[in-house]
């Protein structure tokens, strides 16, 4: 396969659009929808007024339920209170279910390290059939120094995903927690309700974060084949959820200011939400498989454009 090496700051569009099988209208398509998709997180605020309705307070977080930054403490300890209350208030949970969150990542990944400081086998013997000798790919990809005799090849790339494995579980455990509750209602903080109408495209957003978060480790940690299969299928997972659930609660929006029923408009939106998400993830779990069937990834590191 022809990949010519771009010069740097050279606009590579139109060379990978020649290469694209892809009929050019479809690629056009896939452009302009994926620029519109992006549109409500580049201009958050002003797609959230004018189009869900909201309540410009709503967009004032740090301001109206944060507390004033207290110069007896560092800027570490105050970003780390302001984080947890976030957390607390945007997800109904306590202080006790997010120490447990935290408390379970932790031990995972304390696991990992007094494996791979303990051990004499070096190299750590990984199943023959994970190709773990196979660094092309990785080494094309990232440049960490690689450990090869060890069993965190690279403590940087493993050690990061510790945030995508606390958040899965916060998420899961969120979900779990506004199910129990009864979907539609609000949970939280009195003055900072959560609908939960989106609980099922939530909890299999946190599944995908999950699965991100264990694939992402085996990948760095050993470069694994297979794993760098699912973490490529999930993080693409993870990264379209925001649209897709922003889209989806414009349309929850309009349908209310059209005077449609309340669980009428909750029912097409939420539905919309998860047809559309786990259609995705079916499509392109689909894609990734046969890709690593044929060896897409033994040789090289493609140069995919999205």
């Amino acid at each position: 396969m022809h990949h010519p090496t771009a010069e740097q700051w050279k606009f590579i569009l139109p060379e990978v659009s020649r290469q694209d099988p892809t009929p050019l209208l479809l690629q056009s398509i896939y452009l302009i929808l994926s620029i519109a998709a992006y549109i409500p997180i580049l201009f958050p605020i002003s797609f959230s007024i004018h189009v869900l309705g909201y309540d410009e307070s709503h967009l004032s977080f740090d301001k109206n339920h944060l507390p004033p930054a207290d110069p007896n403490i560092s800027s570490l300890q105050q970003f780390t209170s302001n984080f947890f209350t976030l957390l607390r208030r945007t997800t109904g949970l306590s202080s006790t279910t997010l120490s447990i969150c935290v408390a379970l990542t932790m031990g995972f990944y304390a696991i990992l390290l007094w494996l791979d400081i303990t051990t004499d086998r070096r190299p750590f013997p990984w199943p023959k059939s994970w190709h773990t000798e196979n660094n092309i790919c990785y080494d094309e990809m990232f440049g960490e120094p690689s450990r090869k005799d060890r069993v965190i090849r690279r403590l940087g790339n493993t050690l990061s995903n510790f945030f995508y494995l606390f958040l899965s579980l916060v998420v899961l455990t969120s979900t779990v927690a506004s199910s129990a509750l009864g979907r539609g209602e609000a949970v939280g903080d009195s003055n900072f309700p959560i609908l939960t109408g989106f609980v099922i495209s939530d909890a299999i957003f946190g599944g995908m974060l999950f699965t991100l978060s264990l694939a992402s480790t085996t990948w760095h940690g050993c470069n694994a084949l297979w794993s760098h299969v699912v973490d490529l299928w999930s993080m693409e997972a993870v990264i379209l959820y925001f649209p897709i659930r922003i889209v989806s609660s414009a349309i929850f929006s309009m349908l209310l200011k059209w005077n449609y029923d309340l669980s009428i408009s909750s029912l097409i939106s939420t539905t919309v939400c998860i047809a559309v998400y786990l259609t995705h993830i079916v499509i392109n779990g689909k894609r990734f498989y046969s890709e690593h069937k044929m060896g897409f990834w033994r040789e090289m590191c493609p140069v995919s454009v999205r």
